[in-house]
């Protein structure tokens, strides 16, 4: 923002006039900027799953969460969720062909496995459309490969 503020196209961060001029600092000091600013970091697009993760569980976490002292108000960091949801989404995409493995191990019968088969895809499907953006070519790619 200092930059953006600097540049020559925006008077070399001389355009800003009043008391809030230097809220954002100049580029001679970069930590003259206001103790109160908060700038938030974009972040990627998440799936379906994580983004209601965070949600719930951010708003029950301020539910217990003390007041942050330097701002006064309730922080919580949805980092810790996201992580959560990507190891959870990671153990599930490794146990889903393994535990269709052992299921096929154990079923006799060329109509019982052909159901089982069936059954794991759709499970697929379902996990493909819950916890990831996958896309329909996509998600009729992996079950049709």
């Amino acid at each position: 923002m200092q930059h953006f503020l600097g540049n020559v196209k925006m008077g070399n961060g001389l355009n800003l006039i009043g008391p809030d001029a230097h809220i954002w600092g100049s580029l001679l000091r970069k930590d003259s900027h206001s103790r109160e600013l908060i700038v938030l970091k974009s972040r990627e697009a998440e799936d379906w799953f994580t983004r209601k993760m965070c949600e719930w569980t951010i708003e029950v976490l301020s539910l217990f969460a003390r007041v942050n002292p330097r701002l006064g108000v309730v922080c919580v960091e949805d980092y810790h969720v996201w992580l959560g949801t990507l190891w959870f989404t990671s153990l599930v995409a490794a146990v889903v062909p393994v535990g269709a493995a052992a299921v096929m191990m154990k079923v006799e019968g060329v109509g019982a496995r052909l159901g089982v088969v069936a059954g794991f895809n759709v499970l697929v499907v379902v996990c493909l459309l819950v916890l990831t953006e996958a896309r329909r070519i996509e998600v009729f790619l992996v079950v049709a490969v």
